[in-house]
């Protein structure tokens, strides 16, 4: 079991760049919004339903994306962070079904 850990944990260090490049650009407007940083100004239902509509969408997306990512990476395939997006992307309403 700890070998398992090992290589997990070495993955992670090695892939942590490349992770934060496909998580950061979406989840942080994100928690932004869903706190009320960037749209501050509306109040009430509307901002809690922009927040979650918004969480909605682009969740699919960023999680596609990094799904992809880490699939390719432990093939052994060398890919790229905006084909990871694209294919994402082309699976979204799949992944939009499961939330």
């Amino acid at each position: 079991m700890t070998a398992l850990c090992k290589q997990v944990l070495q993955f992670y260090i090695n892939n942590f760049l490349a992770i934060c490049m496909i998580v950061l650009p979406v989840a942080v407007p994100l928690a932004a919004l869903k706190y009320g940083v960037v749209l501050n100004y509306f109040s009430g239902m509307f901002f809690v339903v922009t927040s979650n509509v918004a969480g909605f969408l682009l969740m699919p997306i960023y999680l596609g994306a990094l799904i992809l990512f880490i699939s390719n990476k432990v093939s052994g395939k060398e890919v790229t962070i905006s084909s990871c997006f694209l294919g994402s992307l082309k699976v979204w309403p799949r992944m939009f079904l499961l939330p």
